[in-house]
């Protein structure tokens, strides 16, 4: 008899919070596409943070030029607007993210969306660093 495996199609997550987390848990268990669009919302202090350790899971150099740009880009967003979005490219050596950014206009926080997740590991370290950015 073959033992299961998380990522065996019908196996499942026992958890039942609603965190992302546990969503991820869950698809990964039952073979869903994990390179579904990621959104969650940090606080905008923590975008470079942010942006630097994701980079680093990809095996992505940021630098200042980074910065500079993705500064000068999100300055006008809006998260309520569908057109208010900033889009950048993380082209890494293990994988190719593209990461969207819109401030919630009147507070300190910054709408964050990821897509090109395609491992379970990533997803999850993604997940993880927006946790914790929004907190700190």
């Amino acid at each position: 008899m073959k033992k299961a495996q998380v990522g065996d199609p019908g196996l499942f997550a026992v958890r039942c919070d609603h965190s992302p987390r546990a969503r991820t848990l869950i698809a990964w268990s039952l073979g869903e596409d994990m390179s579904k669009q990621i959104v969650g919302w940090i606080m905008d202090r923590n975008l470079r943070a942010f942006l630097e350790l994701l980079s680093r899971y990809i095996d992505y150099a940021f630098d200042d030029i980074d910065w500079d740009t993705i500064e000068t880009g999100v300055r006008d967003t809006d998260d309520e607007k569908s057109d208010g979005w900033y889009s950048y490219p993380l082209a890494g050596t293990s994988a190719t993210l593209e990461v969207g950014l819109a401030r919630s206009v009147g507070s300190e926080v910054m709408s964050v969306s990821v897509t090109g997740v395609e491992t379970p590991e990533l997803q999850l370290r993604t997940d993880t660093l927006l946790s914790a950015f929004a907190s700190i």
